[in-house]
């Protein structure tokens, strides 16, 4: 026999040795178990046996917590074994605890389990109890709610009078009685007609989802709607068993108990307040009362609400379409030369109140430019020939502040035996509008400059390749030094289109940095090498000074962008034989790097725009005018910033960088291991329907050993599967009969498709199509213009070993 086995049956035995002892036991109100110290149930007397309809086989040998009493929430179980695991410590633990009885009801106990030792002083049971406490706790929760219950509408009134929003007044109305009742979904409608409920403001427990949109009247069951329009507030505890709810939806909403409290305007269902339930439930004439209570204190609140709502909004229309138009009311009596403005008309020429208004006043507070112009108007509209119209635009300079602002008339002259005799009409302010016209115009002219610019800079490389070309065509041995002459083109073509898509991703908030730290005087050498050829070319001189190191927290590839941006900026504008100065230095907690030169400087006005997109200096010097924007973008994405001082033209200018200080010992960066060729067993498929594009690419990444193919169409790349059966493919996801993303599924699906590499080839870098990529089961995206060492080196990191 088992010790567990030999424990239970002392126990037994030992209450069994002594019947009076058992009897006793067992008549006990008390609920009483005894277990061993680990939490095994030995034994339970008839009172916690009866209350769960309970034989004492269902329980003897579990653990205490994983009986009926205890297992309904694992949350209540784990929280029970805590205390047993105190109480063979030594400790007695009591309170109060819900326990489960017959019928999955729960009862309320005063529970505590006492540590029972043995001569040795050791724990050798554990005696658990609990007494009923239900009724007590029940009649103290009544108290309570029934305390609860007489000071809610007075809690009602006074949110009522501290706020003036009908749909905050309803919310809490809901939420209030919701808690009141312990209801699960409380709300207001209102009627559409006579047939649709349109729900408002709603509270829930979480239990029930809130109730939106509209709702057919006629579901609420016909016997139940007639009674609402009767204007009677009803409880339904099961509205499955109830005649008024037989041919209801009530199931549709989840709502097994209701109350409805019809609100009735002028001998019509006007709106409603209901209470929902997901259970069966017994509502008492309290509850349907207090429904009743809050519905019609809460409407007449929010009646009152809505008009006081409307009655300001209207006032502040129309003082907003005053405002927003700027509009102002005239009228001239031409014989008597005297003008009648109102107080925004006179705020336009900044004339007093009591002021009197002639022509002259009018005419002296026109600006000089427009003068002319709006005299000849007003001739015309004084023609008696003409069909008295009067219209103009013009400046009014402010008599006082010297302010001008653009003013749009119109109106209309009245007249006496062919003699203008009054002139009514309106003025409107439209400066914004006439200004919002300068900066279209402003940008049309960027748009046009920038197009214009975009055009050459591409014409150029494009050129370029266009006579290597040809030269190819007429030499042959020409056709060997074709890529190193073609390389530098095609990169300033990718540079282009980068430095756009940089532009792009800053205006959308997509650009991320890659920060770590970062040895800035490494990074500006790195850039001024590359610069070089351009200051060679110029006969300038590039110089570097300040620490050997210096740190900085930062994405090393931007920085250096930024520097690069910066050197290759002083050395377009700097004439030859002119000096570059970079300087570096710590002031504080940042990194300042200083880039001088000795070029033509710029003007103050410059100052101001030149960090601005498609911006260039006069005479421009090629570029698309977006380097200087790029560079400061990228700065104060870092927390930093760029600067630009010059005494003036022809001086030269500074640029300022500052960015924040990093950790020297984390600059040095491991090197990077030399790539390997891939495996000649690896099988390659490129799907693109630009067959010279993908041959090339095939050709280029064959090259590094494995084998290839290139299909040009959808419906290839899926007939090639089962025979070729690539480890990786390159699809172009605009293929012309079915697109990248289907064929990327069809791969999926099929048996050791999921071990494929999967790269998508497109044009288009933003983030929604390289969403639906990987969607698709795309491992990778890779925009074009592809790049075969990086497609090579994805393959290395991500694709199977083959």
């Amino acid at each position: 026999m088992h010790e567990g086995e030999a424990k239970t049956s002392d126990s037994h035995r030992v209450l069994a040795d002594d019947q009076f002892v058992r009897r006793l036991w067992n008549s006990l109100f008390t609920l009483v178990g005894v277990l061993e110290p680990d939490g095994t149930l030995l034994d339970a007397n008839d009172a916690a046996l009866r209350v769960a309809n309970l034989e004492i086989s269902d329980v003897r040998g579990k653990k205490f917590w994983d009986c009926y009493w205890w297992s309904y929430s694992p949350k209540v179980a784990n929280n029970l074994q805590e205390v047993c695991t105190r109480a063979a410590r030594g400790e007695t633990v009591r309170s109060e605890a819900i326990v489960r009885i017959r019928d999955d009801a729960r009862m309320m106990v005063d529970f505590q389990i006492t540590p029972a030792l043995d001569d040795g002083g050791n724990v050798e049971y554990l005696i658990a109890s609990g007494v009923d406490i239900t009724s007590s706790r029940s009649a103290e929760e009544a108290l309570r709610v029934s305390e609860e219950r007489e000071s809610l509408l007075v809690r009602l009134l006074k949110h009522q009078r501290e706020t003036e929003d009908p749909e905050a007044m309803m919310l809490e109305a809901a939420a209030t009685v919701g808690r009141q009742l312990r209801a699960n979904r409380v709300g207001f409608f209102e009627m559409d007609g006579d047939d649709t409920l349109d729900f408002g403001p709603c509270w829930t427990d979480g239990v029930l989802e809130p109730l939106t949109g509209a709702f057919p009247a006629q579901g609420i069951g016909s016997r139940y709607l007639d009674e609402v329009r009767a204007g009677r507030t009803i409880g339904i505890s099961d509205v499955e068993v109830s005649s008024l709810t037989q041919d209801s939806n009530f199931s549709e909403i989840n709502s097994r108990s209701i109350i409805g409290a019809p609100i009735i305007r002028f001998q019509r269902w006007a709106a409603g307040f209901y209470v929902n339930h997901a259970s069966v439930r017994e509502w008492t004439a309290d509850d349907i009362s207090l429904v009743r209570a809050v519905a019609d204190q809460t409407w007449d609140a929010v009646e009152r609400a809505r008009a006081i709502r409307a009655l300001r909004e209207n006032e502040q229309r129309l003082l907003i379409a005053t405002e927003a138009a700027g509009l102002g009311i005239f009228d001239q009596d031409v014989p008597h030369n005297l003008i009648r403005w109102d107080e925004h008309v006179r705020g336009f020429w900044g004339v007093g109140a009591d002021e009197t208004i002639t022509y002259e006043t009018f005419s002296a507070g026109l600006h000089p430019d427009d003068r002319e112009a709006t005299e000849r108007a007003i001739e015309r509209a004084f023609d008696p020939a003409g069909d008295g119209r009067y219209e103009a635009e013009y400046r009014v300079v402010h008599r006082k502040t010297g302010a001008s602002r653009w003013l749009s008339a119109l109106g209309h002259v009245q007249f006496e035996a062919g003699r203008p005799q009054r002139l009514i009409g309106a003025v409107q302010d439209i400066t914004a509008k006439k200004r919002a016209e300068e900066v279209l115009r402003e940008e049309q002219r960027r748009k046009d400059l920038f197009l214009a610019t975009m055009g050459h800079e591409l014409r150029n490389p494009l050129a370029a390749i266009d006579l290597e070309l040809r030269l190819t065509e007429e030499n042959i041995q020409a056709f060997a030094k074709l890529p190193a002459k073609l390389v530098p083109h095609v990169n300033q073509l990718k540079e282009l289109v980068n430095d756009l898509l940089e532009v792009t991703r800053f205006a959308r908030g997509k650009l991320k940095l890659r920060k770590g730290t970062a040895d800035l005087m490494a990074l500006v050498r790195s850039a001024a090498r590359t610069v070089q050829a351009d200051v060679d070319e110029n006969n300038q001189r590039l110089t570097i000074e300040g620490p050997v190191t210096l740190s900085v927290e930062a994405d090393a590839v931007r920085v250096e962008q930024i520097v690069w941006n910066l050197l290759s900026n002083a050395s377009k504008y700097t004439p030859r034989g002119g000096r570059i100065e970079a300087q570096l230095a710590r002031e504080g907690d940042q990194a300042i790097l200083r880039v001088r030169d000795t070029g033509q400087g710029l003007v103050e006005d410059q100052l101001s725009t030149i960090f601005e997109p498609f911006i260039q200096n006069d005479p421009p010097s090629g570029g698309l005018g977006i380097g200087l924007a790029l560079a400061r973008s990228l700065a104060e994405l870092h927390g930093g910033s760029v600067s630009a001082e010059s005494p003036g033209a022809g001086q030269g200018a500074t640029f300022t960088v500052r960015l924040p200080i990093g950790d020297p010992k984390r600059a040095e960066e491991p090197p990077t291991p030399p790539a390997t060729d891939l495996s000649p067993n690896l099988r390659v498929l490129i799907v693109d329907d630009v067959a010279d594009a993908a041959d090339a690419l095939a050709l280029l990444i064959g090259k590094k050993g494995p084998q290839t193919r290139c299909v040009y169409t959808g419906e290839a790349a899926v007939e090639a599967l089962d025979e070729f059966r690539p480890h990786v493919a390159l699809i172009d996801l605009g293929l012309p009969d079915i697109t990248g993303f289907e064929v990327a599924e069809e791969i999926r699906s099929r048996p050791g498709g999921e071990d494929t590499l999967l790269l998508a080839i497109t044009g288009f870098g933003d983030a929604e199509n390289g969403a639906r990529a990987l969607e698709a089961g795309f491992d990778r995206r890779v925009v074009k213009p592809v790049d075969p060492e990086m497609i090579c080196d994805l393959i290395r990191k991500l694709g199977p070993d083959a």
